[in-house]
């Protein structure tokens, strides 16, 4: 999964006609909108956590986007900050731990565990002697108990940046290789670093020829 908290869309990065022919497209119907073109992790995961299911869909509305709701996107965000494991996503993260969704509790917890700081074990230590679940409590302590392990590894600390697109959208040149917003496909171009059965299958694409 790496990054990517909707779709997939690796086939259209690699095309060799998309990288010699994708143009940009003027048609105001393809753009994505305002305040979700290329949001930061931390700052769709703040956007989110701010909503509940009713502001979701308007937030969505008429994009397939919907169809993952509320609590699916969020816990893919979540699971993407956890493979990003830098200690700026702590306290959105922290956050997460404290929403209303027990799905996002637990990847939350998860991705807490990979991050590996003392303020993420703290915030763990804390929510598991509150967290009703018995399934957020064993990713609690799952989370805890890999903590060692996480911080023996080396993290990165490269800002990740997302390129959403709530339509269908063209392909942009960008330094001769292609960074594209598909059509209801959120991505970033990085090798994925966990494997995840529940994301969603990429939309397809409009293409410029």
């Amino acid at each position: 999964m790496g990054n990517r908290v909707y779709g997939c869309d690796i086939c259209q990065e690699v095309c060799p006609w998309n990288e010699r022919f994708a143009r940009p497209t003027e048609e105001e119907a393809y753009r994505a909108r305002d305040g979700l073109d290329g949001p930061m992790l931390t700052e769709l995961a703040e956007k989110l956590l701010r909503i509940n299911d009713e502001g979701f869909r308007e937030l969505f509305r008429s994009s397939a986007i919907k169809r993952a709701k509320r609590a699916g996107l969020l816990r893919n965000v979540c699971v993407a900050l956890g493979n990003w494991g830098a200690a700026e996503a702590v306290p959105v993260l922290v956050r997460a731990l404290a929403d209303a969704e027990a799905l996002v509790r637990g990847h939350a917890a998860w991705a807490l565990g990979r991050v590996g700081t003392a303020e993420a074990r703290e915030a763990l230590l804390e929510m598991m002697r509150e967290e009703p679940d018995s399934w957020v409590r064993q990713e609690i302590a799952d989370a805890i108990s890999r903590e060692s392990a996480s911080n023996s590894a080396p993290r990165g600390g490269r800002r990740l940046k997302l390129f959403l697109a709530l339509e269908p959208r063209r392909y942009r040149y960008m330094e001769g290789s292609i960074s594209m917003v598909i059509s209801d496909t959120l991505f970033a171009g990085r090798p994925a670093r966990r494997a995840c059965s529940y994301t969603a299958s990429g939309l397809g694409a409009s293409y410029s020829q």
